[in-house]
């Protein structure tokens, strides 16, 4: 298995090395640096992911080939392993609980609850949940009020 280049390896470890040294910053001067190595510390970042991404592609689609292979056999084997269920289930409806074969095989019915919701109003508040992605969709889109909502500014600094 092939490492990271080293150059890239390299460049990260001595950037990450120099953070430590960052003074607390106090003016113009000392923040005017931690920026400069903030810009290249994320360069760093980019050009690591970018290097795994490019090392890790060949590995990625033999993967992709091995489980396209595979799922074509076990799509045809859950096919005739409903189609015999379906069978045996209409069988063993009015005639066993469980059943145990010659060879050892052994099958047993269970009989399992699903739902559809009718009224949503209905449902008690347990039953609901939040989406978060469509309230974060709204406070990106300008909302700053929303009922049942408490919005709460943060504050990142961002690298460019």
């Amino acid at each position: 298995m092939e490492d990271l280049t080293p150059e890239i390896q390299n460049r990260a470890l001595t950037l990450a090395a120099q953070a430590d040294r960052v003074p607390d910053i106090n003016n113009d001067e000392t923040l005017s640096k931690a920026t400069d190595l903030l810009k290249y510390l994320s360069e760093a970042r980019k050009s690591v992911e970018e290097d795994r991404k490019h090392m890790k592609a060949p590995i990625l689609e033999a993967a992709k080939r091995l489980d396209q292979r595979a799922k074509a056999v076990t799509d045809n084997l859950d096919a005739a392993i409903d189609a015999v269920k379906q069978k045996v289930g209409l069988y063993m409806d009015g005639t066993h609980q469980t059943f145990r074969g010659e060879r050892g095989g052994h099958v047993g019915l269970r009989h399992l609850f699903d739902f559809e919701v009718t009224d949503f109003a209905a449902l008690g508040d347990e039953y609901k949940t939040v989406d978060t992605k469509t309230i974060r969709a709204a406070i990106k889109a300008g909302a700053r009020a929303i009922p049942g909502v408490s919005i709460v500014a943060k504050r990142s600094v961002t690298v460019r």
